[in-house]
């Protein structure tokens, strides 16, 4: 069973302009008590950028993207997409986006196939070719039922439905969850690949902040249902830089801190040191050191544990698995809820293990190759 292959005329109703932002918010408010639902809501986003949408879990993320889509009505205040009311042009809105729920819930005895061929031709038909090449990079077995797949599974289900009809704008609630750090990369380059070469906007919420840093062009944070920030992802403070407070086992000079590459606002106290250390912009994926303003203790380390940083990084990026993966087959004990401090997490490898890394990591890395030094940086 397969779908049709549709006009493209029919997808995109005209708009004033070219100019027109694709999604434009006016005082948005949906109040479910308080600090729940969406409070005074003005956002703008320029057609063909991605916009990262970030906050905690219940922040007010899905109630405005339901808004948005007219699944649920405001209380005040309005939202236009392309320049459509969402309430009034709901069904004109629709033809032209594409959406991932927070939580898919389908006909748990059809199959992934029927699935997006009973929602393809809700569409008029979709380009089946395209609808298989997308289940194919997502490593998705069309043939199985909506009710036996894994969860993960559920979750490119969605994503295929999301984008097989190539649409003007994309919707994506939480994308990557449930996904192996494979998938989540595909999930990024299909995002940029929608933007790059078909004209989508994109806007993306997630609660994981070194996904956003790494997609997309700015990025709006949400607390307590209010937006708390607006701004390009380079100038988000915070982002590009990390804290490194280290306790040596001899007193060091400054300036032979200072002389490592991207190091700043280096302080000295006897055996302990803090300082500033530059992060690449898009160098953080999911599942690798994340950024923090919060400072990182490597209780007993020496510093030059800390330079291994970038290596194990850049190494759990070629490998496309999580750095604490990585650093637990090296033999580091990591209790789960320390994932995320990588520096704790290096100093509890012994010298052999962070031998073999760099060992690997000089292997196949080559910025790393003629490198001296034990962190490549």
């Amino acid at each position: 069973m397969t779908g049709h292959v549709r006009a493209n005329s029919d997808r995109r109703p005209a708009v004033d302009g070219e100019n027109t932002p694709a999604i434009r918010t006016f005082g948005l408010t949906k109040s479910y008590g308080e600090r729940r639902g969406v409070f005074d809501l003005d956002l703008e986003v320029p057609a063909g950028e991605i916009f990262g949408f970030l906050g905690p879990n219940g922040a007010g993320k899905t109630v405005t993207i339901r808004l948005l889509l007219d699944l649920i009505r405001p209380q005040s205040g309005r939202a236009d997409i392309f320049g459509l009311d969402s309430r009034r042009d709901a069904v004109a809105i629709h033809r032209q986006l594409g959406y991932l729920p927070g939580e898919l819930a389908l006909e748990p005895r059809l199959t992934g196939r029927q699935i997006l061929t009973y929602l393809g031709n809700l569409r008029g038909g979709v380009e089946w070719q395209f609808v298989e090449k997308l289940a194919d990079r997502l490593g998705l077995n069309l043939e199985q039922r909506f009710g036996e797949y894994s969860r993960g599974n559920k979750q490119k289900v969605g994503l295929v439905q999301a984008f097989m009809h190539r649409p003007r704008l994309l919707i994506l609630d939480e994308p990557t969850g449930g996904l192996d750090p494979l998938h989540q990369e595909t999930v990024v380059e299909l995002v940029r690949e929608a933007r790059d070469q078909g004209g989508s906007t994109v806007f993306f919420s997630s609660h994981i902040l070194s996904e956003v840093q790494a997609l997309c062009d700015r990025v709006g944070f949400i607390r307590d249902g209010r937006l708390v920030q607006l701004a390009p992802v380079d100038e988000l403070p915070g982002m590009n830089t990390y804290t490194v407070e280290a306790e040596l086992g001899e007193a060091v000079e400054p300036k032979d801190i200072s002389s490592i590459e991207a190091v700043s606002n280096v302080i000295v106290e006897g055996e302990l040191v803090e300082l500033h250390r530059a992060r690449r912009h898009g160098a953080a994926p999911p599942g690798t050191c994340g950024p923090s303003t919060a400072p990182t203790r490597q209780p007993g380390a020496q510093l030059e544990r800390g330079v291994h940083a970038p290596l194990f990084n850049a190494l759990a990026r070629e490998l496309n698995v999580p750095v604490t993966t990585l650093l637990r087959a090296a033999g580091a004990d990591i209790p789960e809820e320390r994932d995320e401090e990588l520096m704790w997490i290096i100093s509890q490898l012994n010298e052999r293990g962070r031998e073999l890394l760099r060992t690997l990591g000089h292997a196949l890395l080559p910025e790393y190759r003629d490198r001296p030094g034990t962190g490549g940086e």
